[in-house]
């Protein structure tokens, strides 16, 4: 199986850490992988020292922040790779990964997972951004195969705002 992971920063965090665990797994596995950011750090050479079958792509337009022309630039870059490796998965961490992500898969047919690290209209966020958040998250949800939430929180705030309309047993999915 050929599984393409994309995270924004390859720094450290606890998403990175998860990431890690997966790519070890998929390797043991003798699954072909590949990992895309945008911010290479400690994650991306890690895996690098680590697993050298794994191929590291870093794309420098997959920004945190939301720069129009660059998340223009990603999505291209990003979609040329996917259509280059024809994975059987793309796996999608971090919020603006999973945004850039989605849009870089429409319509190739890829089996699209997000993982969600926390949503970008939890509480405390401001409530236009959450407005926003949500709004997009909405538009993204028919690209996305399946979800995976990192917490019960996570879950039930995607199922209290729309964003997550179907659950199968052992499965959170769009």
């Amino acid at each position: 199986m050929k599984i393409v992971y994309v995270i924004t920063q390859a720094t450290w965090g606890g998403a990175q850490a998860h990431l890690y665990s997966l790519i070890q797994q998929q390797v043991r596995l003798g699954n072909t992988v590949t990992l895309v950011c945008g911010k290479t750090g400690w994650l991306s050479t890690r895996i690098g020292a680590d697993f050298p079958s794994v191929d590291v792509v870093p794309i420098s337009s997959l920004v945190r922040q939301i720069a129009p022309m660059r998340d223009l630039s990603a999505i291209h870059a990003l979609r040329t790779l996917l259509r280059s490796k024809r994975p059987d998965v793309v796996h999608l961490h971090s919020s603006k990964a999973g945004m850039i992500g989605r849009l870089a898969t429409a319509r190739l047919g890829f089996n699209v997972i997000f993982t969600v690290h926390g949503w970008g209209f939890t509480p405390g966020v401001g409530k236009k951004r959450q407005l926003l958040m949500k709004s997009i998250e909405k538009l993204l949800r028919h690209l996305t195969t399946y979800y995976i939430c990192v917490s019960q929180f996570d879950y039930e705030l995607g199922v209290q705002n729309g964003v997550i309309t179907k659950r199968r047993p052992g499965v959170c999915d769009s």
